[in-house]
C-alpha cells in the first residue's frame, strides 16, 4: 500500500509515553493521552494545536501532564476551526507531460526527459515558461491546497510561482490568483519549495494549477523539474468528502497512523467510546472519521444499474443505516450499491431515532427486484421505526421500464414516522410504487415533505403518503407513472381536522397525476401537466372533506388510457372531485345540514374531530356530511392536437405511453380529454370559477351520482359557477346529472363549436338536431328539482342553449352572439341552432356572422337598441324585445307611448306587424 504523506498527529511528533520507572503515576499518564486525544480529534487552529502537542511531549518525561492536557483542551474548545491535515490531490509522473499544457512564449521550450521535465532557456534572451494543470483537480475540503515543486536547477536566479484558478459547482470561477515568487534553488541539487494558497470561500472545491518560471538572466540554461505535488491543506470534519473506497477485508490493508487515527484502505477510523465498528488485533474499538459511508460496514459500491449487477451490499447498507441512527451521525452515499431481492427492514432497535442519509453525486441503491413477491427496498420498520427520516439527493433505481407487473416492490415504505423528509432524490424504474405506506390504517408520517425530486418509470405511483397528518408535494417532477404518481391518501376518519396535504409546483408527464382521498383540508396549486392519463387531480372524500383549494394548475392534452391499452377504467378527467359515500358503503343515517329526523339540523361539526365515528368499513353512528367551502378557480385546462389516425402524425420526438408500452395506433376523440371538471356529490357552498376550459367533451359535470349509484342521494346547495371561459367542447359546457337543490350561473363565456369540428355543425354555420346531444351550454337529466340561476353569461357556436331539461332554470341578462332567423329552435339558425322557447327569455341578441363563407364571418354585424326616441328601423330583432321611449308624450286622449314590443324575429321593422306601441 502507497504510504501516506506526513500527517500532523502522534505519528508525525512521536509523543511518546514515559518509559516504567520514569516517576510518572497511571494517571498523570491517561492525561498525557487525553491531551493527546484532545488536540487530535477535537476541532483547533494548526498553530495551536502543534504547540499543544508539543508541550505535551516535553511533559511526558516529569509530572505534568495534567497541565499540558487540561491547556490542549482549554485550545481546543476555544477555537472550533479545523485542524490542519493534508491529503495528496495530484502527484507528477512525468512519463509524458501528464496532463500539463506548455503556455510557453517562444523564450522557452518545454519537453519531458528521463522522468522529468526539462525547460531550455533560448540563448540571448531571458527564459520564460508557463506550465497549466488540465484538467480542474475536486478538492475533498475546499479550504486551502499545498503545492509542492521540486527542481533541479542549473542557475541560482530561477524564479517560480504558481498561479491557480478557483471554481465552484455553478462553474463560477475566481482567478488567475498568483503566489509570491521563490528563488535560491540549489544549483544541480533537487531542492523542495512549497505554497499555501486559501480557497476564495465555501463551495470552490475544483482548482486548476498553472506554474509560472522565468530566468532574467540571458542565457539557454536549462531547468529540471522533477515532481509537483498538490494536496489538500484543510479537511474540515464536519463537512467531509468520502473518497473512492474499498471493502474492509483483511488487517494486513490497515495502516495505524497514530494513537488515535487509523486507515482501512481509503477509510479513516477515530477510536469507539462505544459501539464500535471496526475491531484490531490489539482490541481496540474504532468508529468512521469524518464521512460515514456503507464502505466502513463492508459495502463495495460496484453495482452497474444498466446491467442489474454488482456486489449484494444489502447487509453493510442496513448496518451502515442502523448505526447511523443509534450515533446520530449521516449516512453518505458514495458508489452505486446492490440490492438483493429481499426486503430490506431496518430493526426495532433504532425506533424513536432519526435515520438521515445524503447522496453525493453518483450514487445509486440498485434494486433488481426480480422476485415475484413484494419486496421493498427499503422498510422503517413498522413495529418501531426511526423517529423522523431525512434522505437527500439519494437516488433509488429499479429495472422495471413499461409493461404490465402483477405485483413489484416500493423503494421506500414504512409506518408511524414523526417527519419524513425527502429532499433531490430520484426513484427510477419501481415494479410498484416510489414510496408508500405498507399498511391500510396507522399514520405513516405526522409531517411529510417531497421536494425537488425526480419519479420516473414508476409502475403504480411515485410519492404515495397514506394516512399523513400534513403532508406537502413540492417542485418534484413525475413522468411515466400508471397509477396516482402523487397520493396522499386518508383512511383514518376519526381525525379529519388535522389532515392538511399542499400539492403544489410539481410537473406531471405522461402518468396519472394526483389523488388526494379522504383528506379535510387539501391545497393543489400551481402543478402543470402534460399528455397525462386518467385524471390529472383527483379529490375523493369516503365522508367529508372541506376547505379545499384546486387553483392555479395548467392541465394540457388529457388520454383516455384504457381505450389504448385495455387497462385501468376508462376515464380522462381533467380535476375529478367526488364523495364516494356508496362505493364505500358507510350506511350512514343522512346528510348533515338537512334534518335529523327529529325536528332538527343535523350539524357539522362532528366531522371535524373525533366523537365517537369511525369511517371506512364498519358501524357508523354520525351523518356523513357533503363537501363544503371547495374552491375550483383559475386553472387551464385545454386540448391543443386533434384526433388523428397515428401518433406519428404529430410528428412529437416522444412515443405515448401506456402501462402496457408505447401506443402507436390511431387517437380517436374518444381517448382524448373528456370532462375537464368533474364535480360530484352534495355539496354546501362551493365555488368553481375564472377556470378555462377548452377542448373538452363536457367543461364541468356537476352531477350528483355517484361511483357506485344509481340515485342521487343528496344535493348542492349554493353552487356558484362564475367566471368560466369554456369552449371547444363536443358534449355540453355543464352537465347536470340527477340533481337537486340550488346553483347559479354567471359570468361565463360559453363557446361550444369555434372550429367547426361537431358533427352536428353544418359548414354555413347551422345546426342538424337529430342524434344525441353536442355543443349545448347546459345539459339536465333527472334535474327537475334543481333552481338554477343563469344570468350574465355570453353564448355563441352552440346548438342549443339547453340540452335534455332543466325545467327550474331562470335566465337574465345573457347576451346570445348569434344570426337567427327564428327565436325558436330552426334548421336556418346561425350561430346558435335552438334557444328552448324564446330568445328574449334568455337574454340580448346580438347577431354575429355565423357563416365561414361569407367576409364578415365572426363580426357583429347588428345590436338590438334597448332605448330610442322613435320605433326602430334598421338592424336584426328577437321577438319578445322591448324598446323603451325615449321621448315620451301624450297624444290628444292623453295616451302616452312607453315603448315598443318586438312582435316577429327578423330585420322588418313595420309598425303593427314587427312592432307594436306600448301604450300607458
Amino acid at each position: 500500500m502507497e504510504a501516506l504523506m506526513p500527517t500532523i498527529g502522534v505519528a508525525t511528533y512521536g509523543i511518546v509515553r514515559g518509559p516504567a520507572g520514569d516517576g510518572i503515576t497511571p494517571g498523570e499518564r491517561d492525561k498525557i493521552d487525553e491531551a493527546v486525544a484532545a488536540a487530535n480529534d477535537l476541532e483547533v487552529a494548526l498553530p495551536q494545536v502543534d504547540q499543544a502537542r508539543e508541550d505535551a511531549q516535553l511533559a511526558a518525561g516529569q509530572a505534568a501532564g495534567d497541565r499540558a492536557a487540561a491547556e490542549a483542551a482549554r485550545i481546543a474548545n476555544e477555537t472550533a476551526l479545523s485542524a490542519y491535515d493534508r491529503r495528496v490531490l495530484y502527484k507528477s509522473a512525468f512519463s509524458t507531460l501528464d496532463g500539463w499544457v506548455s503556455e510557453t512564449t517562444g523564450r522557452a521550450t518545454v519537453s519531458v526527459s528521463g522522468g522529468a521535465l526539462r525547460m531550455q532557456g533560448v540563448a540571448g534572451q531571458s527564459a520564460a515558461a508557463i506550465l497549466r494543470r488540465s484538467p480542474y483537480l475536486t478538492m475533498f475540503s475546499g479550504r486551502a491546497i499545498r503545492i509542492t515543486v521540486s527542481i533541479t536547477a542549473t542557475s541560482p536566479t530561477l524564479q517560480v510561482r504558481p498561479r491557480v484558478r478557483w471554481r465552484n459547482a455553478a462553474g463560477e470561477i475566481v482567478g488567475p490568483v498568483f503566489a509570491d515568487n521563490k528563488s535560491g534553488w540549489a544549483a544541480g541539487v533537487a531542492t523542495l519549495q512549497s505554497w499555501d494558497l486559501q480557497s476564495p470561500g465555501d463551495g470552490y472545491t475544483e482548482v486548476e494549477i498553472a506554474l509560472q518560471f522565468s530566468n532574467y538572466a540571458a542565457n539557454p540554461a536549462y531547468e529540471v523539474i522533477n515532481s509537483v505535488m498538490v494536496e489538500d491543506a484543510t479537511i474540515d470534519s464536519r463537512l467531509p468528502k468520502a473518497v473512492e473506497s474499498e471493502t474492509i477485508r483483511a488487517a494486513q490493508s490497515m495502516v495505524t497512523l497514530g494513537l488515535n487515527r487509523l486507515k482501512t484502505g481509503d477509510l479513516l477510523w477515530k477510536p469507539a467510546g462505544s459501539d464500535a465498528v471496526l475491531t484490531t488485533a490489539d482490541g481496540r474499538g474504532w468508529i468512521p472519521s469524518g464521512a460515514v459511508t456503507p464502505e466502513h460496514f463492508g459495502a463495495v459500491g460496484d453495482a452497474d444499474e444498466t446491467a442489474m449487477t454488482g456486489t449484494d451490499d444489502t447487509l453493510a447498507l442496513r448496518l451502515a443505516m442502523e448505526w447511523c441512527a443509534r450515533n446520530r451521525r449521516w449516512l453518505v452515499l458514495t458508489s452505486k450499491y446492490m440490492r438483493d431481492n429481499s426486503t430490506l427492514t431496518l430493526s426495532p432497535s433504532i425506533g424513536g431515532m432519526d435515520l438521515r442519509i445524503r447522496g453525493d453525486a453518483g450514487n445509486a441503491i440498485i434494486c433488481p427486484d426480480t422476485s415475484t413477491a413484494r419486496r421493498d427496498a427499503l422498510v422503517l420498520a413498522s413495529a418501531a421505526p426511526p423517529r423522523d427520516v431525512t434522505l437527500r439527493g439519494v437516488n433509488f433505481v429499479g429495472p422495471w421500464s413499461q409493461g404490465v407487473t402483477a405485483d413489484g416492490s416500493n423503494f421506500l415504505s414504512g409506518q408511524w414516522i414523526r417527519e419524513l423528509d425527502i429532499d433531490g432524490c430520484t426513484f427510477t424504474g419501481s415494479k410498484r410504487g416510489a414510496v408508500g405506506c405498507t399498511g391500510p390504517t396507522g399514520t405513516f408520517a405526522y409531517r411529510a415533505r417531497i421536494r425537488n425530486c425526480k419519479f420516473s418509470m414508476n409502475a403504480t405511483g411515485g410519492g404515495g403518503i397514506r394516512n399523513c397528518k400534513i403532508c406537502m408535494v413540492d417542485g418534484n417532477h413525475f413522468e411515466y407513472g400508471w397509477d396516482d404518481y402523487v397520493g396522499v391518501h386518508n383512511d383514518d376518519g376519526e381525525y379529519t381536522l388535522d389532515r392538511i396535504h399542499i400539492v403544489t409546483n410539481n410537473t406531471f408527464y405522461q402518468c396519472q397525476g394526483i389523488c388526494a382521498s379522504g383528506g379535510a383540508s387539501t391545497t393543489i396549486s400551481n402543478n402543470r401537466f402534460s399528455m397525462c392519463f386518467g385524471r390529472a387531480i383527483g379529490v375523493f372524500g369516503w365522508a367529508t372533506f372541506h376547505s379545499l383549494t384546486i387553483t392555479g394548475n395548467v392541465i394540457e392534452n388529457m388520454f383516455n388510457q384504457e381505450l389504448m391499452s385495455g387497462v385501468l377504467v376508462p376515464r380522462s378527467d381533467a380535476i375529478y372531485v367526488t364523495l364516494q359515500t356508496a362505493v364505500n358503503n358507510l350506511g350512514l343515517p343522512g346528510y348533515e345540514w338537512e334534518s335529523n329526523g327529529a325536528g332538527g339540523v343535523q350539524t357539522p361539526y362532528g366531522n371535524y374531530y373525533k366523537v365517537g365515528r369511525t369511517e371506512g368499513v364498519g358501524t357508523k353512528t354520525r351523518a356523513a356530511s357533503p363537501m363544503h367551502s371547495v374552491l375550483i378557480d383559475g386553472n387551464v385546462i385545454t386540448r391543443t392536437l386533434p384526433p388523428a389516425a397515428s401518433w406519428s402524425e404529430y410528428g412529437l420526438p416522444q412515443q405515448i405511453r401506456t402501462r402496457l408500452g408505447p401506443y402507436t395506433g390511431e387517437i380517436t376523440r374518444a381517448m382524448m380529454l373528456d370532462r375537464g371538471i368533474r364535480f360530484e356529490g352534495g355539496s354546501r357552498g362551493c365555488r368553481i370559477s375564472n377556470n378555462i376550459v377548452d377542448g373538452a367533451a363536457v367543461c364541468i359535470d356537476a352531477s350528483e351520482y355517484q361511483v357506485g349509484e344509481t340515485a342521487p342521494v343528496s344535493n348542492h346547495k349554493a353552487l356558484s359557477i362564475v367566471g368560466n371561459t369554456l369552449r371547444n367542447f363536443s358534449d355540453s359546457a355543464i352537465r347536470f346529472f340527477g340533481v337537486s337543490g340550488d346553483a347559479a350561473i354567471s359570468l361565463n363565456e360559453f363557446d361550444g363549436d369555434p372550429l367547426f369540428e361537431s358533427a352536428s355543425r353544418n359548414a354555413d354555420g347551422t345546426w342538424n338536431f337529430s342524434g344525441a346531444a353536442a355543443c349545448g351550454a347546459l345539459y339536465g337529466s333527472d334535474a327537475s328539482n334543481l333552481a338554477l340561476s343563469v344570468y350574465g353569461n355570453s353564448f355563441r357556436n352552440l346548438r342549443r342553449i339547453v340540452e335534455g331539461s332543466i325545467p327550474q332554470a331562470s335566465f337574465s341578462d345573457n347576451r346570445l352572439f348569434c344570426d337567427p332567423v327564428s327565436d325558436d329552435e330552426a334548421a336556418g339558425n346561425i350561430g346558435i341552432g335552438g334557444f328552448g322557447g324564446s330568445i328574449s327569455r334568455v337574454g340580448q341578441l346580438i347577431v354575429e356572422q355565423g357563416n365561414p363563407a361569407l367576409p364578415n364571418f365572426g363580426r357583429v354585424t347588428s345590436r338590438a337598441l334597448h332605448a330610442s326616441s322613435a320605433v326602430p328601423s334598421t338592424g336584426k330583432y328577437a321577438r319578445g324585445h322591448f324598446v323603451r321611449n325615449l321621448a315620451p308624450t301624450p297624444d290628444g286622449s292623453g295616451a302616452v307611448i312607453t315603448g315598443w314590443l318586438r312582435l316577429t324575429t327578423g330585420s322588418g321593422h313595420v309598425l303593427g306587424t314587427d312592432w307594436r306601441a306600448i301604450v300607458a
